[in-house]
């Protein structure tokens, strides 16, 4: 989906609308109305292998629209489903990034992405989609972000990125060049 010279990725600002989907899901993509969308694992691999994009990550609260942050990678790139996705290159741009935030991305490079009926973390006993609620890159210590979480409650569900101090109300994540 194009908006305003962006490829959208993720926009979520349904509290009602939980991102705990299957691998199937993840992998095709899925859209309600226009408030969780998502492009789907294989869409994002065949763009992020087309030509170099910056992803861009925002976190907004919705009761106060003057409060976000953005999150700004360069050279984001996955693998195939053959790979699992595999997460292989996101380098944050601190020029365009706060300051404080956790670089989340950089140590999950060579994780693949995990569902909660497709956990990839090569830890046995440890389910991380499970444990946060949603899908993402872990690796064996899960994450220090879970920006595909519940957009609601203060839980382990909840989608985070440390340190951010507060909770999310919604998240957009698109390419752009």
């Amino acid at each position: 989906m194009q908006w305003g010279g962006r490829t959208i990725i993720l926009y979520h600002f349904d509290p009602s609308e939980t991102l705990n989907r299957t691998w199937t899901e993840f992998g095709d993509g899925f859209y309600n109305d226009v408030w969780a969308t998502w492009i789907g694992l294989e869409k994002l691999y065949w763009l992020s292998h087309s030509r170099i994009f910056d992803l861009h990550i925002e976190f907004k609260k919705t009761t106060n629209p003057d409060t976000y942050v953005k999150i700004v990678y360069e050279n984001f790139e996955i693998g195939d489903s053959s790979t699992n996705y595999q997460l292989l290159s996101a380098q944050l741009n601190r020029a365009r990034s706060p300051v404080n935030i956790t670089d989340c991305l950089s140590d999950l490079i060579g994780s693949s992405f995990s569902s909660y009926d497709m956990d990839n973390n090569q830890v046995p006993g440890l389910d991380c989609p499970l444990t946060y609620g949603g899908a993402w890159w872990y690796n064996g210590a899960c994450a220090k972000c879970n920006p595909l979480g519940d957009l609601h409650g203060n839980h382990d569900a909840a989608i985070f990125w440390e340190p951010l101090p507060w909770r999310p109300e919604g998240i957009s994540i698109w390419f752009q060049n």
